[in-house]
């Protein structure tokens, strides 16, 4: 491991935790040799990550993440930025203005189930949707 990424690794470490795009934490939690690490990251679950791997989540989270799951860094930033905004919730707004509180008819279980370009719609917006065309 070169110095840079040992930086990069203690930055991590000494800090407990790192953000990135759009409110993600990432919190290391243990290191060991040959090169280890056990990230936890909120609303996404807990990971190991073993030397080139552990190099590459020093260096880009985010895409260490996604390969963990097998989509793209941008999927997995907007799976979890919607996750964070409730993505079973109707993503439409009342006449007021304020977002729909009803439960959206597709639930999404997980990264694999959440498409980024799908617009989540209770019953009511959905239709009103088709009605509107």
């Amino acid at each position: 491991m070169e110095d840079k990424d040992i930086l990069k690794l203690n930055k991590l470490v000494n800090q407990s935790s790192e953000e990135f795009g759009l409110d993600m934490t990432v919190e290391v939690d243990s290191i060991s040799e040959p090169l280890m690490l056990q990230v936890g990251v909120r609303g996404i679950g807990v990971f190991n990550f073993k030397e080139k791997e552990a190099l590459l989540f020093i260096h880009d989270p985010a895409l260490a993440l996604a390969r963990k799951h097998n989509v793209s860094k941008s999927h997995l930033l907007a799976f979890y930025s919607a996750n964070n905004n409730d993505l079973n919730r109707c993503q439409s707004l009342t006449k007021k203005g304020t977002r729909c509180t009803r439960v959206s008819n597709v639930t999404v279980s997980g990264i694999s189930d959440y498409v980024p370009q799908k617009v989540y719609l209770c019953h009511q917006h959905e239709e009103r949707a088709i009605l509107s065309k």
